[in-house]
């Protein structure tokens, strides 16, 4: 049957986009003018640096005055969307941004976001604009895993998966999305809990996984975080990041 003639409520979450008929408690849709008191913020260098006061603008170049944010209903806000404009850093985590939640993982978990960024042509930094979602034990960037999209290289979407361990950081595996001629910019990370195993995943605007690689953590998760970081001031401004939303599934794979 055509989804055109299927009634209402079968039609109704029927692609990924859309929110799952069940959600899980820790998910978040991002359709409200406030955020969700379950979340706190951190800015940079991990102070409460945000401005609520100045707008963002696709032409804002900043170094300075913390990072400037957006919901649905909020000047520069998108509709179902969290809108982060960080401003420029020398390296990830000196200007770094993030939201975080206490969260109970259980075994077998599949937790994923979608995201977005504005772009420049001309050269870019390496690191340019960074946004990703991890699971962390205690302190965030410590011990735990993170998945992160990185624009930069002039058309490249990066996409790398990280294991922090005392804060140090190994790479678990990554892959690049040419957005002109191949058609695979990525757009969603995820991290999938199977017991101790734990497996990273990108998601290509061609409706396909990219498994990046897994690795063994024996650690209790207990912390979920979105972060979001800038490196460049390069016309016409700061990049702008957005979280479409972050999701819990209690199974695995979302497809």
């Amino acid at each position: 049957m055509s989804r055109r003639l299927q009634p209402q409520w079968l039609r109704q979450h029927a692609n990924f986009i859309d929110p799952p008929l069940c959600p899980h408690p820790y998910d978040d849709e991002f359709e409200s003018g406030t955020l969700d008191p379950s979340w706190t913020r951190t800015g940079p260098s991990g102070g409460t640096l945000f401005d609520d006061v100045n707008p963002m603008s696709i032409h804002a170049a900043f170094s300075s005055g913390g990072c400037r944010w957006a919901l649905p209903g909020m000047p520069g806000g998108r509709r179902s969307y969290y809108m982060v404009q960080p401003q420029a850093g020398p390296v990830p985590g000196a200007a770094q941004v993030q939201i975080q939640k206490t969260v109970v993982v259980p075994s077998s978990c599949f937790m994923y976001s979608r995201m977005s960024f504005s772009n420049r042509t001309g050269s870019q930094p390496t690191n340019d604009a960074v946004i990703g979602i991890g699971l962390y034990q205690g302190v965030p960037f410590a011990d735990g895993i993170n998945v992160a999209l990185n624009k930069g290289n002039l058309t490249a979407i990066q996409v790398t998966a990280t294991r922090h361990v005392a804060s140090v950081a190994t790479t678990i595996g990554g892959s690049t999305g040419n957005e002109n001629n191949k058609g695979q910019s990525f757009h969603t990370v995820a991290i999938q809990r199977d017991g101790t195993t734990y497996h990273c995943w990108a998601l290509a605007a061609e409706a396909y996984w990219q498994w990046l690689g897994n690795i063994t953590w024996n650690g209790t998760p207990d912390t979920a975080v979105i972060y979001f970081f800038n490196s460049s001031t390069t016309a016409p401004g700061n990049m702008i990041l957005g979280v479409d939303f972050v999701r819990f599934s209690r199974t695995g794979l979302r497809t």
